[in-house]
């Protein structure tokens, strides 16, 4: 204990006498100034040029034109237009994705289908009972054709009343029209592909009168009909080759749909790339549900098969998918030649509406709405005629051409607005007279 103390004051002794060391004091004003990072953003490309004249007119058009409704919602929100987007917005978005489903059960489907007269029949059936998910493909592609041409028809609708064929959307109303056309050929031939008994004899008339009579259409005089039947069905006789220029028909008009869209997205990539994500994206609540609205009728309602085509039995009536009962009605009523007449200036009315329609109001108008009204009507009653209703031709006509009247007859009132008496007293009359010389003289004396 004695020998330890030392110790610890001698390295206490050692441990102080060491030299501190002191950390040399610094101001602030010796601290160097850092420079501000300065970030340059990127240059933006330079504007091309907008062309002027008849390219420029065509191009402004191709620009705007929205093939299935990709910008709509997003436009409508950056507007300040949150409350106003609706699920009719997303028509064109529903219409994408029934297209996809549709491809991909037709892809399933080419994996049995044997497109000949002796074998589509029992082909069709094979799939639907012993292929995998035969029973889904099937449902799905019969099913979602159906929904398809609604939903066509529900966005041309709607394109209609909020007239957006004005303002540079002529061309998105031009293929709105050639959707529903494609869609309604497409669901046609997918009818004729099955082959059942019914199919047959629709076949039949097809290529022959009254549909594709030479007097039905404007341009039968030329030959088209003839042209057509040799290049669809090789000839005007049912032949048993006929079935497979239906079914190449039928695939081709899926890539009368697919090119456009990819060309037209390509080109919005080429234009606005930072937009690029927007370009066909669907919310997976809407793609979900389609796909399980589809799946859940294609379980429940199996499309039916019918019975094999023997060419002997007719059935009675015979009639062709529902999209198509009001024109094969109209063409039953009436000769074939009055009725192509009113379908073909139908068609044309139709197609230049777009500059038919002069005023330049926004938003709905009511010409136009007692328009879409009274053709909606039309194709209605003759459906339903189609359908057995007990009603006697004139009798439909005499009812469709009242309807007619009382829409447009509503439309003309509702434009119509008279000027009220404190709308009299609010406006200023100005008169301007003339005062020649010589008038001048004598207004001065």
């Amino acid at each position: 204990m004695v020998n330890s103390m030392p110790e610890y004051e001698a390295e206490n002794t050692n441990e102080s006498t060491e030299p501190e060391l002191t950390e040399p004091e610094i101001t602030e004003q010796e601290l160097p100034e850092e420079e501000p990072v300065v970030i340059e953003a990127a240059p933006e490309p330079p504007e091309r040029p907008k062309p002027d004249g008849v390219v420029g007119w065509f191009t402004e058009r191709f620009d705007s034109c929205d093939l299935f409704d990709s910008q709509i919602p997003a436009e409508r929100r950056r507007a300040g237009l949150e409350e106003g987007v609706s699920p009719i917005d997303y028509i064109g978005k529903a219409m994408w994705v029934v297209f996809v489903l549709l491809i991909i059960s037709g892809i399933g489907l080419l994996a049995g289908y044997v497109p000949t007269v002796a074998g589509a029949f029992n082909s069709i059936e094979r799939i639907q009972a012993d292929f995998p998910f035969g029973w889904w493909f099937r449902g799905v592609h019969k099913w979602g054709t159906d929904l398809f041409i609604i939903l066509a028809i529900a966005r041309l609708v709607r394109l209609a009343y909020r007239r957006g064929y004005k303002s540079t959307g002529e061309f998105g109303w031009i293929w709105a029209l050639a959707v529903l056309a494609i869609g309604m050929t497409a669901g046609l031939t997918g009818y004729l592909l099955v082959w059942h008994q019914r199919a047959f004899w629709m076949g039949s008339i097809l290529q022959s009168d009254p549909l594709s009579s030479e007097g039905v259409w404007p341009l039968g005089g030329l030959g088209l009909k003839g042209w057509a039947a040799e290049q669809v069905t090789g000839g005007t006789e049912i032949t048993p080759s006929v079935l497979t220029g239906i079914f190449v028909l039928h695939l081709t008009l899926a890539f009368a749909i697919l090119v456009p869209v990819f060309c037209r997205q390509l080109a919005k990539r080429r234009m606005v790339p930072k937009f690029r994500h927007l370009s066909l994206y669907v919310p997976p609540g809407l793609l979900w549900a389609v796909l399980g609205i589809l799946t859940f009728i294609a379980l429940i309602l199996p499309p039916p098969t019918g019975s094999p085509s023997d060419g002997i039995l007719k059935p009675n009536p015979i009639i062709s998918d529902w999209f198509f009962l009001g024109c094969y009605q109209l063409i039953d009523i009436l000769t074939p030649t009055i009725a192509g007449w009113i379908i073909g200036i139908g068609i044309l009315v139709g197609i230049l509406l777009p500059w038919i329609d002069r005023s330049s109001a926004k938003g709905p108008r009511p010409a136009v709405t007692a328009l879409i009204i009274a053709t909606l009507f039309t194709w209605f009653a003759l459906t339903l005629k189609a359908f057995g209703w007990t009603v006697s031709a004139p009798w439909i006509f005499i009812i469709i051409a009242v309807v007619w009247i009382l829409a447009f007859a509503l439309a003309a009132m509702a434009e119509y607005e008279p000027l009220r008496p404190e709308d009299i007293e609010a406006v200023e009359v100005v008169v301007e007279i003339d005062i020649d010389e010589d008038d001048e003289e004598v207004v001065a004396e």
